[in-house]
């Protein structure tokens, strides 16, 4: 048969183009393989899944370039052939390793990320940029899965079927939020609702049931520790509400006259909010020791509820800003001893211990005083052994007003709440959240100015869908989405309802959910939106857009400082939590929990180590300090608690606070913060091989293979019989683990002085039970030597920060190829490794600025190709 021209010239050119895109092995390379790497990499062995038995290389398959990138690491860093094997000579090993580059960077371009959807920080950012309001998706949200390190990388960021049903529901919760159905008309419908002494929240402070009666006792402006507020009750619909209250006093003396408080609180608010804060409804003064009810018609928002609270008190737990609680409770305190000399004198003789609380310490102090044997004649509540006891105990500020409180519940003053009903409503009121929604609403929809439904659903849907879709729109697309709406208006539906069903579809739209869709060089407007999620994870802004529309964006001129900008820009913040959250695994913080024989551990110790090390990497950005400074700076941010844990004297505050410290030294730079070493130890022990692991892929940019599935894990000894050194030395007597661990060991072992919350040791610790208490030991010395693959000697982690400093460039090419691979979310090629190699040495020269680093970045062909 004879083939058509046609055919001819197809296979012609596919021909000419398979020759372009396959390469012959030179005969000096393929001679180099023979000699020294096909025994294990060729097809019948294939060594860590590597096969170099090729004449041709075919570059149109993906996974050529990194295998042949892979094989350039281990010959370029010496690491293959194996020691034990035989050794090309230096010229053998340099021609082929620039035999392999120049292919590699002919071949293996810069670009090359996979089409890609937003990230769900990146979706909620775009949601309320598009429809200028709040917005987050519901705690069902699928979390999106983290590649090569991050949650925005392209690989990671797949589009299930469930998540695109997910897709779906949220777009119409997006659109009700602008556009909402219409309000049914509400309904006056009058009920009472009866609340007696044990229908209102409680805990230890805030009231107690006792005779029948809710015995209130201390007054605070947090609603949560002193005032109630029925549990079942909340008003449906907004409008006035007759409150009906017996109140009696309890033991309150001539001098107090105790003022209740009515106000309104959201059952679904903050119930710790501030009783200041509050709309207050009503006020009563109660003097009377038999209950008289007390009524007022008050007005409720839907959804609030009724707040009793003791305005006046004279047991108060309130905090001010001058410090003097600790005096005021020490003063209650002596005050309850002046009235009950043997209150005071077997209370100071039970002491204090970490379990005392409300009752149970009352109880054990009331066991002390029936126990007798008290010296009550001698106690004097004025002298200065009593009130130094008393301002000791005051250090205990909620433990002491728990109990404090249990105790006034039998000895007054006292408010007691005999019973309540709430009936209503008697009429209707506005409703706040109506009118905050047609407000919203009727800023979405704009004016109509006399256009015609097709007009005014333009006027409407053109800027909402260039925002959505971060580039000009189309007529075609906004016939689309314009026609979406009319059509279903015209099927008997409002034109809002139009307008929701268009909106809905642009928020279920590729354009929307799908970043990148173009290949090669990125143009303005996918640059913008490139820029613009790397540093805020928000759409491109005023700014951006207007130099995007006019194709002044890409002049790198403009670029450059477009990116300043943004680098001075509040929401530089997001790119700040998320970069170095995910970088420095400070996200994994909030599930490790040290054990207690470490120390003891709250919100407010992780909330102190997380602050120190972002508002660290905060000034370095804005004051473009030297990338040196992550590594060895002079400064750092402390409180009481990271201060605390660091052995640091520091004022006994919360609040962070810049602290100058000695360069060099065991404490400073991002490998010896306690956030750092938490996130890389799991809060029981540490394991040199994890944050070996952990500094060969985000400090030293030198990363290993996962471990073979055949090798167990080493464990530490928590016995202390034998050194973590000599478990790791009989691991890795394995051939198939030396290799790894001569790169894991060294850095990890430098590190190996701080335990798992962050604190210097010089010996690991041994635990052993003395009578009831677990008491801690000195056990082995800690042993940090190393030697790195250059035969550095480390002896602990002040030689590895001089390491890296010394030769910054390791660590520079490390952070630049993390924040290449945020940025662009993909992992990087070989063409896109060595123009980061190229910018980093330019930016050294430049003063190796941590801001001036991310704008070369930028300017680069790396970032601005797809």
């Amino acid at each position: 048969m004879r083939i058509s021209l046609i055919a001819l010239i197809f296979l012609l050119f596919v021909s000419v183009l398979s020759a372009a895109e396959t390469t012959a092995v030179a005969e000096h390379v393929d001679t180099f393989l023979v000699k020294y790497c096909l025994d294990c990499h060729d097809a019948d062995s294939e060594k860590g899944d590597i096969n170099l038995d090729f004449l041709k290389i075919d570059w149109s398959d993906p996974h050529a370039a990194k295998v042949w990138a892979k094989a350039w690491d281990m010959l370029d860093g010496g690491e293959m052939p194996p020691e034990d094997k035989a050794q090309p000579s230096a010229e053998e090993r340099a021609e082929v390793v620039a035999w392999l580059e120049a292919e590699l960077l002919k071949h293996d371009r810069p670009g090359g990320t996979v089409l890609r959807r937003l990230s769900q920080e990146e979706y909620e950012n775009s949601v309320s940029d598009v429809l200028k309001i709040p917005f987050k998706v519901p705690e069902s949200f699928p979390a999106d899965m983290a590649s090569h390190g991050f949650d925005n990388n392209g690989e990671g960021l797949v589009l299930s079927p469930p998540l695109m049903a997910q897709y779906l529901e949220i777009a119409t919760a997006a659109a009700d939020s602008v556009l909402p159905p219409p309000v049914e008309q509400r309904r006056l419908k009058k009920e009472t609702k009866l609340i007696g002494p044990g229908d209102f929240t409680l805990n230890f402070t805030t009231g107690h049931e006792i005779d029948g009666v809710l015995r209130m006792a201390l007054s605070s402006d947090p609603l949560g520790r002193a005032s109630v507020w029925p549990n079942r009750f909340e008003a449906k619909v907004a409008g006035v509400y007759q409150v009906k209250i017996d109140l009696s006093a309890f033991e309150v003396g001539e001098d107090h006259v105790p003022v209740v408080h009515l106000l309104a609180h959201a059952v679904a608010g903050n119930n710790y909010a501030k009783a200041n804060t509050l709309k207050l409804l009503a006020e009563f003064t109660v003097s009377a020791d038999k209950p008289n009810t007390f009524q007022a018609d008050v007005e409720l928002q839907r959804g609030e509820t009724v707040v009793v609270h003791y305005e006046n008190a004279p047991l108060s737990s309130d905090q001010d800003k001058a410090r003097k609680w600790l005096p005021r409770l020490a003063a209650q305190l002596t005050d309850m001893f002046r009235e009950d000399p043997e209150l005071g004198a077997a209370w100071m003789k039970a002491g204090y211990q970490r379990s005392d609380r409300g009752w149970n310490w009352l109880e054990r102090i009331e066991a002390v005083r029936k126990k007798g044997g008290l010296d009550v004649e001698g106690f004097d509540p004025d002298s200065p052994e009593v009130k130094e006891f008393a301002l000791k105990m005051a250090r205990q500020s909620v433990n002491l007003v728990e109990t404090m409180s249990c105790y006034r519940f039998s000895t007054g003053p006292c408010i007691d709440i005999h019973r309540m009903s709430v009936t209503g409503p008697l009429r209707l009121i506005d409703d706040n959240e109506e009118i905050a929604q047609q407000k919203i609403t009727a800023r979405f929809l704009g004016e109509r100015d006399g256009r015609d439904d097709r007009e005014y659903a333009e006027a409407i849907l053109g800027p909402l869908l260039e925002k959505a879709f971060r580039r000009p729109v189309t007529e075609a697309q906004l016939g689309k989405y314009v026609g979406i709406a009319i059509e279903h208006q015209e099927q008997g539906n409002r034109f809002e309802d139009g307008l929701h069903l268009a909106v809905r579809a642009a928020l279920c739209s590729p354009n929307f959910l799908y970043r990148g869709q173009r290949e090669g060089q990125l143009d303005d407007f996918d640059l913008a939106s490139r820029l613009s999620y790397f540093l805020t994870s928000s759409p491109p802004d005023a700014a951006l857009w207007k130099f995007a529309s006019t194709g002044e964006l890409s002049d790198p001129k403009v670029l450059e400082a477009q990116t300043r900008r943004l680098l001075k820009h509040n929401r530089v913040k997001n790119f700040l939590s998320s970069f170095t959250g995910q970088w420095l695994d400070l996200r994994l913080l909030p599930d490790i929990m040290p054990d207690t024989r470490l120390l003891n551990w709250n919100d407010k110790d992780l909330k102190a180590v997380t602050e120190e090390t972002e508002l660290f990497v905060a000034e370095i950005l804005r004051k473009n300090h030297p990338i040196e400074t992550f590594i060895d700076p002079d400064f750092t941010y402390l409180n009481k608690r990271n201060a605390k844990l660091y052995g640091i004297k520091h004022p006994n505050s919360d609040a962070m606070k810049r602290v100058k410290i000695e360069p060099g030294g065991r404490r400073g730079g991002i490998l010896t913060q306690a956030s750092v070493m938490m996130a890389t130890a799991n809060g029981v022990d540490t394991q040199p091989v994890l944050r070996g692991v952990w500094l060969l892929e985000n400090i030293l940019g030198d990363p290993v293979p996962e471990p073979p599935s055949n090798v167990p894990a080493v464990e530490p000894d928590t016995s202390g019989a034998t050194s973590i050194r000599d478990l790791i030395e009989k691991h890795t007597a394995d051939a198939s683990c030396a290799g790894c661990h001569k790169k894991i060991d060294p850095p990890g072992f430098a590190l190996e002085n701080f335990d798992p919350v962050g604190r210097w040791r010089d010996h690991y610790p041994v635990y052993e039970k003395v009578g009831d208490k677990v008491v801690r030991k000195d056990g082995l010395a800690v042993d940090a030597l190393g030697t790195l693959h250059d035969g550095t000697e480390l002896r602990d982690v002040t030689d590895l920060k001089r390491y890296l400093v010394e030769n910054i460039d390791v660590f520079g090419n490390c952070l630049a190829e993390k924040l290449l691979i945020y940025a662009t979310g993909r992992n990087l090629g070989f063409g896109d490794r060595k123009e980061v190699e190229r910018i980093v040495e330019q930016v050294r020269e430049d003063g190796n600025g941590f801001q001036d680093l991310i704008v070369a970045l930028v300017l680069g062909d790396a970032f601005r190709v797809k």
